[in-house]
């Protein structure tokens, strides 16, 4: 592969949350500690129950992205291997961006420049 002049290199931009919604509050996920830091004690989840299977899940991961260049994109990957794993495990997920936006981004306490993008459940399948 040759090298454009116009390239960019990789940056590392780490544009991308992932907050772990639950009934008793919510919390972001840490990467580098590879823990969870309790955010609040709200319980957001109904901010996502614009379809009624979602107040069944047992959890709920909500992606966060820096309105930048590429935070979609890795949105999408860490999406797509919740389903791999979920899959792996015999558990359903699905994907959605039926959210309350506006709503999840104020009671985040989120930065101007960081919005909510998309909301992934996770449980067992109908029937189990």
């Amino acid at each position: 592969m040759r090298n454009r002049s116009n390239s960019r290199p990789s940056r590392n931009l780490q544009n991308m949350a992932l907050y772990v919604l639950t009934p008793t509050g919510c919390w972001q996920y840490d990467g580098p500690a590879h823990c969870l830091r309790k955010v609040n004690d709200k319980n957001l989840i109904p901010l996502c129950e614009r379809q009624d299977f979602v107040k069944n899940a047992p959890l709920h991961l909500l992606y966060v992205i820096k309105n930048d260049r590429g935070g979609q994109n890795h949105v999408g990957s860490a999406y797509q291997n919740v389903y791999l794993y979920a899959t792996s495990r015999g558990l359903s997920t699905v994907i959605r961006a039926m959210i309350d936006i506006p709503s999840l981004n104020r009671e985040l306490g989120l930065p101007a420049d960081y919005t909510a993008v998309t909301h992934q459940c996770v449980g067992w399948p109908k029937g189990e």
